[in-house]
């Protein structure tokens, strides 16, 4: 597909770390040969560069935990609000 092969060429560009513009340019001029129009191949160019960010963004804490440990703070924090509010009638009955 003409989508593909282009965007395997714009990633290729990519590899070096940065899209210069005049590569941009270069980049979308060619993106004629496949058949698309230059509108397309900026969102082709814009779709590169999302994955390319988010392949360099570190994972999220919650992402990175085994999912036995998810769990646990929410319920942790659960337990906790639970027993604050026990605690609270415990004492205004108790007065």
């Amino acid at each position: 597909m003409a989508v593909d092969r282009f965007s395997s060429e714009v990633s290729r560009h990519f590899a070096a770390g940065v899209l210069r513009y005049s590569q941009r340019v270069a980049l979308i001029d060619s993106a004629a040969r496949y058949g698309l129009s230059r509108f397309h191949a900026n969102l082709v160019v814009a779709m590169v560069q999302n994955r390319a960010a988010q392949a360099d963004r570190p994972l999220p804490r919650a992402a990175r935990l085994p999912n036995r440990f998810r769990i646990v703070w929410p319920v942790l924090t659960v337990v906790v609000i639970q027993s604050a509010i026990l605690y609270a009638g415990w004492r205004i009955l108790h007065i």
